[in-house]
């Protein structure tokens, strides 16, 4: 059985106001992401005995999980995710959600597609943005 990484994304709360990527912890009404931080040991290696943790708050509404998959130029595809397609004859865009009814747990909100890694290889996906930065471009499709 393959294993996929687990990992998260959300936009930071504080005055950097970017995205970071790694483990997610919730609590009630707060959630972070967290990743590790390398230090340089004196002889310049980074030694998996000096990382510490960083911890950054970011806003619940933008956290968005690793699909497992990626896109057609390799770009990592998250929940949340806008992607333009091929389909039929046109292109499409649609939003990238979980859906827990079924086995493979991700689809395309406005296309009815079930995403797996043999369908997303066949119709090619290209991540364009994201439901939080670029809303627009579900309702100006592409």
């Amino acid at each position: 059985m393959e294993t996929r990484e687990i990992k998260f994304r959300g936009k930071r709360t504080d005055e950097l106001k970017g995205w970071v990527y790694g483990h997610l912890f919730e609590s009630e009404f707060k959630s972070w992401i967290f990743y590790e931080m390398g230090h340089e040991s004196f002889d310049g290696e980074v030694s998996e005995y000096e990382a510490d943790l960083e911890w950054v708050e970011v806003d619940p509404k933008t956290v968005g999980q690793y699909t497992g998959l990626n896109d057609k130029k390799d770009v990592d595809i998250y929940v949340g995710d806008i992607v333009r397609f091929k389909f039929g004859k046109g292109m499409q865009v649609s939003r990238v959600e979980f859906t827990q009814d079924h086995d493979y747990g991700y689809s395309l909100s406005d296309a009815g597609i079930m995403l797996s890694y043999i369908y997303t290889e066949k119709i090619q996906l290209e991540v364009i943005g994201n439901t939080t930065d670029n809303p627009e471009l579900l309702s100006n499709p592409i």
